[in-house]
């Protein structure tokens, strides 16, 4: 092999590289930077601390982009090797969680995540994030989870329990995903996430609680949404000593985030209220209106996971029977 070209990569070498790409695949960086940045960053580092000498071997590290593309790679694939092996050493059922979303680029993506016990343990892992090439009907779902089983040498009679959104695509008595996998496994349980159901029963709120909300949008997007009022605000803010000085932004896709603008809001009331006062805006007077008072504040926040937020994170890994939908936007969505 070395009369063709190819050397041998020391064994520190070698695991210098895996070591970067791993860093850099942590901390979702594009891996095309290891080479037109990190590398570079590392020689002048160990040049100027160590020498020369030093910053030969460190040069033998591989960081070219296709190089830190396989490594993470081979990663991911390890990793999934090893979550299947421990699904397929386990005694008990395994429980799934699906999860499909159109990122900006309008691909469809399904996320699946699974959850089995190992050593009296549950743990919790990411089992594949596929596109959809085509449509996103419940036969699509399942002809992608059927695949990936026989791919992988598992059994589907294995899965115990199921969790998806509300969606007719997943939850349809006919031709939903849920439908199909109940004909394939009878017993399989099948249940709707509470946190979507949290969602819509958010929709159904009291005239005066939905009052509460719309006004603390229009409040946000005033002064968030325009760059001198931001500005304005946050100079304000900061004469005034206050703990923050920006509002957070409300969207109905980031609806987990909801108690977190109202909590954001309640502690920069007096604030904003002058703000809206001195800038003479219109929406003074709905701030300042009976519907929006401390009361109304305290009853939308109790129906929140912000109320109590160390209890409901807990909560949330704990009693709810699959709550993975709400680690699936805190990862692409928060």
């Amino acid at each position: 092999m070395p009369k063709l070209g190819y050397v041998r990569t020391e064994k520190p070498v070698l695991e210098a590289s895996y070591q970067v790409a791993y860093q850099m695949a942590n901390a979702k960086k594009p891996y095309t930077i290891a080479e037109e940045l990190v590398k570079p960053c590392i020689l002048e580092v160990v040049k100027t601390i160590l020498g020369k000498d030093e910053e030969r071997k460190v040069q033998q590290v591989p960081m070219s982009n296709n190089v830190i593309r396989n490594r993470i790679i081979d990663m991911s694939e390890d990793i999934l090797e090893q979550v299947i092996t421990d699904i397929k050493a386990t005694l008990a059922k395994i429980s799934l969680q699906l999860n499909e979303s159109t990122d900006i680029s309008h691909c469809s993506q399904l996320i699946a995540l699974v959850r089995y016990v190992k050593n009296e343990e549950v743990l919790e892992h990411i089992l594949f994030c596929e596109s959809l090439k085509t449509t996103t009907k419940g036969q699509n779902v399942f002809d992608l989870i059927k695949e990936f089983f026989l791919k992988h040498g598992l059994d589907m009679n294995i899965v115990g329990s199921i969790c998806t959104g509300g969606a007719p695509a997943m939850l349809g008595n006919r031709s939903g995903f849920a439908a199909l996998m109940k004909r394939k496994i009878p017993e399989v349980r099948v249940t709707h996430c509470m946190l979507h159901r949290y969602a819509l029963a958010t929709k159904t709120l009291p005239k005066s609680l939905q009052d509460v909300l719309s006004t603390c949008v229009k409040i946000v997007n005033v002064i968030g949404g325009r760059s001198l009022s931001h500005r304005l605000f946050q100079a304000f803010c900061e004469s005034m000593d206050s703990e923050h000085t920006v509002l957070l932004y409300h969207t109905e896709v980031r609806w987990i985030s909801r108690g977190r603008v109202l909590q954001r809001i309640i502690e920069l009331r007096e604030e904003i209220k002058t703000f809206l006062k001195d800038q003479k805006l219109d929406l003074f007077s709905s701030f300042d209106s009976p519907n929006v008072r401390s009361e109304d504040f305290g009853k939308f926040l109790g129906i929140t996971i912000t109320r109590f937020p160390c209890i409901s994170k807990k909560a949330l890994t704990v009693l709810v029977p699959f709550a993975t939908t709400y680690l699936f936007f805190r990862l692409f969505f928060m």
